[in-house]
C-alpha cells in the first residue's frame, strides 16, 4: 500500500479538470498541480487505502482497459510520485486521511470575495461604494455561509467592504477561517479605534499560520491628493 507523505495538503475534483494542492515548505504559497482524469483517480484510491492490485482493479472497470496496460501507467505515476516525495511506500497501522473536495459534476470555486459590511470610517475619493449604508452582513447566516465555503474545499477568501475591520465579529470570523486552514486575505484602509487596537491586531496576526496577508489603501481623502 502507499501512503501520501504529508506534502499533499487538498485533492480537489473539477469538471475539466482537477488537481492536487502540495506544500513545498513553511515559507511559500501552496502549488497547484493539475492531473488528468486518470491520475486524480489513482490519488483518490490510494486516498481510500487501496492496494495497487486494487487499483487496477477499479481503474481497468472504469476505463475498459486491460489491467496489464492499466498497471503499467499507475506504476509510472505512483514511481514519479515517490521520486518528488508526494507517495511513500505504507508501512503497517498508516492510513492516508487527505482532505478530498470537488465533483465532475459542477466546478468549486478557487477564490471567494465577501463584503462584510458596506460601513467605513474613510471617504476616499476613488471609492466605487459611494454613499455609505452602514449595512453588515448577519453573522449567523456569514457563519452558515464560511461552513459551507469550507465543505466545498475553498482555500482563498477575501475579506473587503467597506472597511471589514469595522465589522463586529471580524476576529471570530477569522478565527473560524484559519481554524479550518483557509488561507485569508484583507483589504483594508488601516484605520482602527483605539478601543479595538489590541483585539483587531491579535485576529491579524492569526493570518501568517495558513499564509494571508493585509492588503492596505494607501489612497487618500481629496485634501491629501498630490498634484
Amino acid at each position: 500500500m502507499y501512503v501520501f507523505t504529508g506534502k499533499i495538503k487538498k485533492i480537489i475534483r473539477q469538471p475539466n479538470t482537477s488537481y492536487f494542492i502540495v506544500n513545498k515548505n513553511n515559507f511559500s504559497l501552496p502549488v497547484y498541480q493539475c492531473v488528468n482524469e486518470a491520475a486524480i483517480s489513482i490519488l483518490e484510491l490510494i486516498n481510500l487505502n487501496y492496494t495497487l492490485d486494487e487499483i487496477v482493479q477499479s481503474l481497468a472497470k472504469r476505463f475498459n482497459e486491460l489491467e496489464v496496460t492499466v498497471r503499467e501507467r499507475a506504476v509510472s505515476f505512483i514511481n514519479e510520485m515517490i521520486k518528488y516525495k508526494i507517495l511513500e511506500i505504507g508501512t503497517e497501522g498508516k492510513l492516508n486521511n487527505i482532505p478530498s473536495f470537488g465533483s465532475d459534476k459542477y466546478f468549486t470555486p478557487e477564490y471567494v470575495m465577501l463584503e462584510l459590511t458596506s460601513s467605513c470610517n474613510l471617504d476616499c475619493v476613488h471609492c466605487y461604494l459611494g454613499k455609505k449604508t452602514n449595512i453588515s452582513v448577519d453573522f449567523e447566516m456569514l457563519k452558515r455561509v464560511l461552513s459551507q465555503l469550507v465543505e466545498l474545499g475553498i482555500n482563498n477568501i477575501q475579506l473587503t467592504g467597506g472597511e471589514p475591520l469595522l465589522y463586529k465579529k471580524i476576529k471570530d470570523v477569522i478565527l473560524f477561517l484559519v481554524k479550518h486552514n483557509v488561507r485569508v486575505n484583507i483589504s483594508t484602509g488601516a484605520y482602527i479605534e483605539d478601543d479595538t487596537y489590541s483585539e483587531i491586531i491579535s485576529a491579524l496576526s492569526m493570518l501568517r499560520n495558513t499564509q494571508g496577508h493585509v492588503q492596505i489603501s494607501i489612497d487618500g481623502t481629496e485634501k491629501n491628493i498630490i498634484q
